[in-house]
């Protein structure tokens, strides 16, 4: 296993980036894009989650982009660890997976944001910045793919409760006239 490397001199106010990406020379690639920005610095890399998380206490970051494909790991079921070792940072993946239903699977776990490595060397860096600020970033397909399953759940619910419209519309004084007590 190869240890992570890790920078240690980060500029006051910066965005600390740690890379987990099993490919060194795309690790290399990412470092000189995201860097590019004055105010972004990658902290370290890791060839896998493995060797990220064996550093978890003396690495700090504020973002991690993750890869979900490793070679012999799924970022998926890493996310949720990854999250807790490097408290309060954000994971953002970065990948070629065109698979929606991962990228779900991804959100869900906690990750802050996708993004693909056939976008815009820019996008990347408006992506790291934004997680870093605590928000969102996801494509249109994941947008789209996510109403899409919000459309359905609503529909199998309202399947299943054919007047939960009629009664989520209910003031809480009418709710409490014609509802048991017990809900």
């Amino acid at each position: 296993m190869t240890p992570i490397r890790r920078e240690v001199s980060v500029a006051i106010g910066s965005v600390r980036v740690l890379v987990i990406e099993d490919h060194a020379i795309v690790r290399a690639g990412i470092r000189m894009l995201i860097e590019r920005d004055s105010h972004i610095e990658v902290v370290g890399e890791a060839a896998s989650a493995t060797e990220a998380l064996a550093e978890a206490g003396n690495v700090s970051t504020d973002v991690i982009l993750l890869e979900i494909s490793l070679r012999k790991q799924n970022g998926v079921e890493l996310i949720p660890q990854l999250l807790h070792d490097f408290q309060p940072a954000k994971v953002l993946i970065l990948t070629a997976v065109e698979d929606v239903e991962t990228h779900l699977l991804a959100m869900e776990a906690g990750a802050s944001g996708v993004v693909m490595k056939d976008q815009a060397p820019e996008i990347l860096v408006k992506a790291v910045e934004a997680v870093s600020r605590g928000e969102h970033w996801i494509g249109q397909a994941i947008s789209v793919a996510a109403l899409n399953k919000l459309a359905r759940v609503k529909t199998a619910k309202e399947k299943l409760e054919p007047d939960a419209a009629k009664i989520a519309l209910l003031t809480p004084r009418e709710e409490s006239m014609i509802l048991p007590a017990s809900r």
